[in-house]
């Protein structure tokens, strides 16, 4: 069944609300709608709104049959915009500007998404989609929560005028490899935490992050932050790879920064003032810090880390001078105790484990 409505403008609350016969709309002239427009059409495949600028919420959720849309002037949306539509895998928005919440919740079977014009993002965008893994948002400078979350096959993204993001930013995306993000400057809670593949970061403009920062990166070998100057809670907290980190700007950090880096020999600090409980602890293979040993810090060594034995060197960085890196016999000195160190560890946790 086919609906016609040349002259239409504006679509009322509930406009075609769970319509079981319809398959094909032509809406011409309409402009704007209002919440709840082709709500849980069973069958709808096809629909013509070449002139559609704005939507309530709700825009054809729960469509089963929907496998394209293409609205070319629409610029702004409602919440729950096209959520739960189980085939759809083409979208052309070229003009949207500002996003809802939930904007494309649960779609199964998009694989890209480029939004050219898209400025601002709420809550939940593309929140468990488990085949998108290509997005372009060229434009956009600020998300708010659950940007991208539980996607499966993400691998790749852009977001070049980013500044600003909220909690839970690309959580468990378990294929992600590269993100590039130049501008961004203040993020909240959990960024890119538990992401399984991604190896290097470069976050160029960086000021401020929340807690759970690249936590459980389980490949992150390179991580850049050169203005970074304040980290809460669990920053880079297990991270199984990385081996060397340069924050020379940063002055603050919260608790357990640093902790249970397995393979993290060196360190560079220079500027850092505050240090919560938990600071590098149980980095069994750290070897250089560079670091203003002032009171606090050192209190936080002696709360949580034997660090006597498992550092060859504390440097105090407002002494330095061109002759303080280690060379190559202390580093390898200092290797030599941390290798015997860890072999009496294990044998003294197999004679326990056997009584």
């Amino acid at each position: 069944e086919k609906v016609d409505a040349p002259s239409l403008k504006q679509a009322g609350v509930g406009f075609l609300y769970n319509n079981k016969e319809i398959t094909r709309l032509d809406l011409p002239e309409l402009e704007k709608t209002e919440k709840n427009f082709l709500y849980n059409n069973k069958k709808i495949n096809e629909l013509n709104l070449p002139n559609l600028k704005q939507v309530g919420d709700n825009f054809l959720c729960k469509n089963q049959k929907l496998t394209s849309i293409k609205a070319p002037m629409l610029k702004n949306v409602g919440s729950n915009f096209l959520s739960n539509n189980e085939i759809i895998d083409e979208i052309e928005l070229p003009k949207l500007e500002d996003i809802k919440n939930y904007f494309l919740y649960s779609n199964q079977n998009l694989t890209k998404l480029e939004l050219q014009n898209a400025k601002r993002i709420e809550d939940y965008f593309l929140y468990n989609n488990q085949k998108i893994n290509e997005v372009n948002l060229p434009k956009v400078e600020k998300i708010q929560n659950y940007f991208l979350n539980d996607n499966k096959e993400l691998t790749k993204l852009k977001l070049p005028s980013l500044e600003q993001i909220e909690n839970r930013f690309l959580y468990e995306n378990i294929k992600l490899k590269e993100a590039e993000l130049p501008n961004l400057k203040i993020v909240q809670n959990e960024f890119l935490k538990s992401n399984k593949e991604l190896q290097k970061l470069e976050l160029l403009s960086i000021e401020n992050v929340g807690d759970s920062f690249l936590y459980s990166n389980e490949k992150l070998k390179e991580f850049n932050a050169p203005n970074l100057e304040q980290v809460g809670w669990s920053f880079l907290y297990e991270n199984k790879e990385l081996t060397q980190l340069d924050l020379p700007k940063l002055k603050e950090v919260g608790m357990a920064f640093l902790s249970k880096n397995q393979q993290l020999t060196k360190l560079k600090v220079p500027n850092l003032k505050k240090a919560g409980i938990g600071f590098l602890e149980d980095n069994i293979k750290l070897i250089e810090l560079y670091a203003p040993m002032d009171e606090e810090i050192r209190e936080k060594f002696s709360e949580r880390i034997a660090w006597n034995k498992k550092m060859l060197k504390l440097k105090n960085i407002s002494k330095l001078d061109k002759k303080s890196e280690l060379t190559t016999t202390e580093i390898n000195s200092a290797k030599k105790i941390i290798e015997e160190d860890i072999l009496q560890n294990d044998k003294e946790n197999n004679v326990e484990k056997s009584e």
